[in-house]
């Protein structure tokens, strides 16, 4: 019987077939009717990019790739019916999933953890609208409820990935479909690499969830993998949820693994005339079967699965496309709404079910609740449909078990519950031997009843354990390698804790030892690692130069050892031995892998014949070839290329071709390129290897193929065949062709008018894997001065670079014809900046020659007086600084003055503006640190009785400049040469790219070019007339690392290095001719960061200095007094604002406390002028407030400034003293308005007042003075001025440039 099953369109699933070796079809047209004779949907739907396997280019590492397991709804053109702004209206909506499976309300305090790949970086804001869109609560980092974090539990969050961002927005809005109140933690892994998925894994783990949804897997287990790989989803007291796959009867990998819950897939139909309302069927494309590799548990012993192993499903819910949930995703990839489905649906839809069962019991797995539940109406049993042709359970759906469904689909959750249980709870301790005394972590914990359930747990790092089995009597079995295994008879009743002290005796162990060599011609030791099963102390290496291991075993044992040479080239050895009461001698001999013959000191060598075809003619063989017509089409192999075409098999000159297209269309071309009769009766490895090309038609069959005789053309065994294009060498081996005499090759074509074969080079003969005459020669390279090893530095054998080091060690294979007349080969090695080496050396034949090397170089250290002076205008000052050489080579120093800046110096007494401020307001709301891009800003009632901004700004110190163009909020805003310049910024819903530069002189905003990218509050800073727009919030609504220059002269941008991480509302300084980046957001506000950025523009380079003292954002910074001065902001960790000051002082390095503000405040708008630092509006204490106040470094003190007019938070600030836009807690404003007095702006430039030697040679040992001078009669002002020496060094040690400050007061 034939039955039809839907599933994908049918272009991406010739490219997943292709890729995975799966078949597919195209989806159906019409509702086909299954065995069962259940309707199935009519929709079409195809696979996401996500879905489809990613080419083996450009995966990395040794693991396996998953791929998701999505399907999304196409329209009539075949591709997905993605971007309305709406959910479609065939989508089911919560309430619908909710209603079908009759679930609780809950969840509340649960946590479900979804686990995908790639970056999301709209992933909250996404789940934000699909929540909002179906009224349910706001789940945000701001209120606890969503967290997301990388792979390592971090915030460095992979690229952004539009196809998993597919993934990742469905398993969101499943598990907020199922369970609204759930906590949702996103882990996001950097790849779908099962290392990275499962390091994603772990973390997930590590936060102790109620679940972990894997909506995704490896159909067919990836040919055997899974061993290596199922510890990273081994979390007793976790229901770890995995897709069983859209494949079909195929098995998918983790849902394969016994500790996972491996979810199936329904079709999900309304249907009134039911009870329930809502009727299922197997969905046609789910995964199910039986595993190859993983074996059967426990908990499906009795159950009639069909299978010897792991059978998958255990449960299942809705997964069809076109009875699937809509869900919003703002990628481009999406574009708003779109409707999906397969098993990536229905695995977070149980795992939000196993949150509303509540939290799983420690030490147990979840799998086996619904094994063990004995309430029937707990899940409903699918017994329609069908997802292959298999013709049993593991396909069909039928009463009772099934591959498509498991035991059922869940009604409510009590499926989800472990049942009656008690606990066990106990510690585990060694005894036996010093070593062996005390808890012992990570013993296997197994408790088995009389019918063969088991429940397993591992002990922790202090020995203790907890299980919690169903009532009854169980046998504990308790093991750990190197102690006797132990038993124990336990007794559990319901709700009751059976408590057990368990002591494990160490064994007595012995010595097993030997040497791991060369088992191929040159007999030497190697450098191999060596792992024994079940051993908890990792590899064993052998020593690289005499090939010695040792380890320590326990008696009267077998165990596995598993050897691998270190260098390429070499099988692996599997090897067993026993240990009975005694020290154990066990060698290990390691071959070459002749196939490949890569390993060192190896090459390959032939003996044959070869035939390049050069100088016959037409169609006539030489050379005892001939060639055979057997269709009798008169179409043959002939060698003048008649055509035209070329040699592109690789080859050059004459070649072999037989072209099918030459004869009569509809005719057949048999004709076969024989060799001579051949004697390889003295060949033990033979091959025959040629360049080629072969093509065929898309619809007309061809076949190629490579045959070999060894009864002189009597019969004839085909040894390689081609079907699909080919082009280049190929070597084929011909073990049966060893020793025989009479032996032919020939090269067989078959076709009917599709294209050609070409054949060139070809070679006949034994191919063997010869040893080359030498010896290896292994070592490490170290630094001399500090011993550290040095990883990179190049080997060579007679001046050839021949091997790198990797952490300082390396092997290398040097040829004996590398050796002079002595017998000894010149080695050396070299290190960038480090002073090479050679050596004569004599490399033993056959044997392992240690060499070492230690590579000196000069280093350099500074120490004499600070660069710190304060003097009258015209003086000049002379401070010693004191160069050391501790090295061993001589060092040639560079003394380079860095650009510096200028600030004037603080002056007396009280705030330069006395007129009147405006009254003092505060206003209350509910404020936010984070973007506003795409959200509404924050608003709040206004206060009664308020002062009208306009009213009184007439009659305050403050006045109404020229307002923007369009309202800005967070933008960028820097005076330079009088002129005052704004930088993007947002309107309160969009990112602005606008840029613009007010000139108090003539008025109004003038337009500039507009920024690279739009950015929501960037840092913004002028360095030497030069611009600098640093972080901000991007398109993603993540902290930008990009850094923009903006040059004034030209109205041009340019792009410079980059922040080491992403920042925005960060604090920003000029000091010393560098921008400072202190604190600030990472991601949309959180994390926030500690870390103090200073970017020099002359090496266009960031550096790192001491970490902000405390965690903040939103805090004002500006260089003055010779110093970085931070002050307030916001903590996103405890929510509350800050009245912390503190200063940087470069000379020193160093963080210190200054005055606190007079009241905590954010998101104010800040400036420097006259040497001291002015703040103005922002947020105090959960209100707006229009206070502004002034720092005085000079007297470490705060004044109070006249009250500004308006009433603004996210606004910028501008030395003049301007405050450009912001939020007046309704909308982002057009505003600006000035205090006057406050035009006293810093400058930055060259430092010509700083000078040194500029060129000075230290030898080993020596010292040498350098007189650096501070000229204050270099300036024309009084003020502070700040710059830095660099200390450049043609040593491989980096030198810190010397901060210098000078204060220059008056005359002198």
């Amino acid at each position: 019987m034939h039955r039809p099953i839907r599933i994908w369109a049918a272009g991406m699933a010739v490219a997943c077939a292709v890729a995975s070796g799966l078949m597919a079809v195209a989806p159906a047209q019409a509702a086909p009717t299954l065995a069962s004779g259940t309707p199935q949907s009519t929709a079409t739907y195809k696979p996401a990019g996500c879905a489809v396997p990613l080419p083996a280019s450009e995966q990395k590492g040794g693991a396996p790739y998953a791929t998701c397991d999505l399907m999304g709804v196409t329209d009539s053109h075949g591709t997905l019916a993605a971007g309305s702004s709406t959910p479609p209206a065939t989508a089911l909506a919560p309430k619908d999933l909710r209603t079908a499976y009759d679930l609780p309300s809950g969840g509340s305090g649960e946590t479900v953890a979804i686990v995908d790949a790639g970056g999301y970086a709209t992933a909250e804001a996404d789940l934000a609208v699909f929540r909002s869109t179906y009224g349910l609560p706001a789940c945000t980092t701001a209120n606890g409820c969503f967290t997301k974090l990388d792979q390592d539990g971090g915030h460095n969050y992979p690229p952004q990935d539009g196809d998993w961002s597919m993934e990742t927005a469905l398993d969101l809005d499943a598990v907020s479909a199922a369970c609204p109140a759930c906590r949702i933690l996103l882990v996001q892994a950097d790849s779908a690499g099962i290392d990275d998925l499962g390091q994603a894994e772990d973390t997930a783990a590590a936060h102790h969830p109620a679940a972990i949804s894997n909506s995704y897997g490896i159909p067919r287990e990836g040919g055997g993998f899974p061993a290596a790989y199922d510890h990273y989803y081994d979390h007793p007291g976790i229901a770890v949820t995995a897709s069983t796959g859209d494949y079909g009867n195929t098995v998918n990998w983790p849902a394969s693994n016994g500790n996972v819950v491996a979810v199936g897939g329904t079709t999900l139909t309304r249907d009134d005339t039911t009870a329930r309302g809502w009727t299922e069927a197997a969905w046609a494309s789910g995964g199910s079967g039986c595993s190859r590799f993983e074996p059967k548990p426990a908990y499906q012993q009795g159950i009639d699965t069909g299978c010897d192993n792991r059978a998958i499903a255990d449960v299942s819910a809705d997964a069809d496309p076109a009875t699937g949930l809509g869900i919003y995703n703002s990628t481009p990839t999406v574009g708003g709404w779109l409707q999906v489905g397969g098993t990536s649906l229905s695995s977070p839809l149980v795992a939000a079910m196993y949150a509303l069962a509540g939290t799983p019991t420690p030490g147990t797995y979840p799998v086996t609740y619904p094994y063990a539940d004995t309430h029937a109406g707990d899940l409903t049993d699918v017994t329609a449909g069908s997802d292959g042709f298999c013709g049993n359970q593991l396909c069909d759906a039928r009463h009772g078990w099934d591959g498509p469904t498991g035991l059922g689909t869940p009604v409510g959750v009590g499926a989800f519950r472990q049942g009656p249980h008690g606990l066990v709870a106990g510690t585990v301790r060694g005894t036996g031997s010093a070593t062996a005394n005390g808890p012992i972590p990570g013993a296997a914990v197994t408790a088995t009843d009389g019918d063969g359930r088991s429940y397993g747990a591992t002990t922790d790092a202090s020995g203790g354990f907890d299980l919690a089995p169903a009532p009854g009597t169980y046998h504990l079995t308790l093991a750990q390698f190197g102690y006797a295994t132990t038993t124990a008879t336990v007794k559990i009743t319901e709700g009751s804790t059976a408590k057990e002290s368990i002591t494990l005796h160490a064994l007595p162990t012995h010595v097993v030892s030997g040497t791991v060599t060369d088992a191929s011609r040159h007999g030497w030791p190697l450098a191999a690692a060596i792992t024994v099963d079940g051993y908890p102390g990792g590899v064993v290496d052998t020593d690289p130069v005499t090939g010695r291991y040792a380890v320590r075993l326990p008696d009267h044992g077998n165990y596995k050892l598993h050897v691998s040479a270190t260098l390429p080239g070499y099988k692996t050895a599997d090897d067993t031995l026993a240990v009975g009461s005694g020290d154990v001698r066990h060698d290990v001999r390691l071959s070459v892998d002749a196939s490949a013959c890569t390993a060192l000191g190896y090459h390959f060598g032939y003996k044959g014949t070869t035939t390049d075809f050069e100088g016959w003619p037409g169609g006539k063989p030489q050379d005892g070839w001939t060639v055979t017509d057997d269709s009798g089409s008169g179409v043959t192999w002939r060698f003048d290329d008649p055509a035209h075409y070329g040699n592109d098999t690789g080859g050059t000159g004459q070649f072999a071709e037989v072209d099918s297209r030459s004869g009569d269309i509809g005719s057949r071309v048999t004709s076969s390129l024989v060799s001579p009769l051949l004697d390889l009766s003295g060949d033990a490895t033979p091959i025959v290897s040629f360049d080629n090309s072969f093509f065929r038609g898309i619809h007309t069959p061809a076949n190629a193929s490579v045959e070999v005789s060894v009864d002189g053309g009597q019969t004839w065994t085909s040894v390689r065949n081609f079907t699909l294009p080919s082009i280049g060498p190929e070597v084929v081996a011909i073990p049966q062709a060893a020793g025989k005499s009479n032996v032919q090759v020939r090269f067989r074509y078959d076709a009917a008018h599709s294209y050609f074969w070409k054949v060139d080079n070809v070679f006949i003969g034994n191919r063997s894997c010869d040893a080359t005459a030498g010896g290896l020669v292994a070592g490490t390279v170290d630094d001399a001065n500090t011993g550290k090893a040095l990883s990179g530095a190049t080997v060579s054998v007679a001046g050839t670079p021949t091997a790198s080091t990797t952490n300082g060690a390396y092997e290398l294979f040097a040829s004996a014809s590398a050796a002079d007349s002595s017998g000894r080969t010149t080695l050396g090695v070299v290190d960038g900046a480090y002073t090479g080496s050679t050596a004569q050396v004599t490399v033993a034949r056959d044997q392992v020659t240690r060499k070492d090397w230690r590579l000196g170089a000069g280093r350099i250290s500074v120490s004499g007086d600070s660069l710190r002076v304060a003097q009258p205008l015209g003086r000049s000052t002379t401070r010693t600084v004191t160069l050391r050489n501790t090295g061993t080579a001589p060092v040639h120093v560079v003394l380079n003055p860095q650009d510096g800046s200028y600030t004037p110096n603080s002056r007396s007494g009280s705030p330069r503006q006395s007129g009147a401020g405006a009254p003092v307001r505060h206003v209350g709301g509910d404020f936010t640190p984070r973007s506003l891009v795409a959200d509404e800003t924050h608003r709040v009632a206004a206060p009664t009785g308020s002062t009208d901004a306009t009213a009184v700004a007439s009659a305050t110190a403050w006045t109404t400049a020229d307002a923007l163009p369009t309202p800005v909020m967070d933008s960028g805003s820097v005076t330079l040469d009088g002129k005052v310049y704004v930088f993007g910024g947002t309107d309160g819903a969009n990112l602005l790219f606008k840029s613009y530069v007010h000139d108090p002189a003539t008025g109004g905003w003038q337009r500039l070019a507009n920024m690279p990218e739009g950015l929501e509050k960037p840092g913004v800073e002028a360095v030497d007339g030069e611009i600098y727009v640093v972080g901000g919030w991007n398109s993603t609504r993540n902290a930008s690392a990009a850094v923009y220059r903006y040059d004034p002269k030209h109205d041009s941008w340019s792009s410079v290095a980059s922040l080491p991480a992403g920042v925005a509302a960060g604090g920003t300084a000029v000091l010393g001719g560098r921008l400072y980046v202190v604190a600030g957001c990472g991601g949309d506000c959180f994390p926030a960061s500690q870390a103090t950025y200073v970017y020099d523009p002359q090496a266009d380079a960031w550096s790192q200095v001491a970490n902000y003292p405390i965690t903040d954002e939103w805090l004002s910074c500006a260089g003055i007094d010779g110093q970085v001065v931070c002050v307030g902001g916001y903590d996103p960790l405890s929510g509350e604002d800050t009245t912390a000051t503190y200063a940087f002082d470069p000379v020193t390095g160093k963080w210190t406390v200054r005055a606190d503000l007079p009241y905590a405040n954010w998101a104010m708008a800040s400036a420097s002028s006259g040497g001291r630092l002015q703040l103005v509006g922002g947020v105090s204490g959960g209100q707006l407030t229009n206070q502004a106040e002034e720092y005085d470094p000079a007297t470490d003190s705060w004044s109070a400034l006249p009250t500004a007019n308006a009433l603004v938070y996210r606004g910028s600030g501008a030395c003049g003293l301007y405050v450009v836009g912001g939020s007046d807690a309704y909308h982002a404003v057009t505003g600006v308005e000035q205090l006057p007095g406050y035009g006293d702006c810093g400058s930055s430039g060259a430092a010509t007042w700083l000078s040194a030697p500029h060129n000075v040679t230290v030898d080993p040992g020596a010292t040498v003075k350098v007189r650096v001078t501070l000229n204050a009669g270099a300036v024309d002002q009084v003020g502070t001025y700040t710059s830095g020496l660099t200390v450049d060094t043609d040593s491989p040690y980096a030198v810190p440039a010397l901060a210098a400050t000078m204060k220059v007061v008056g005359t002198q």
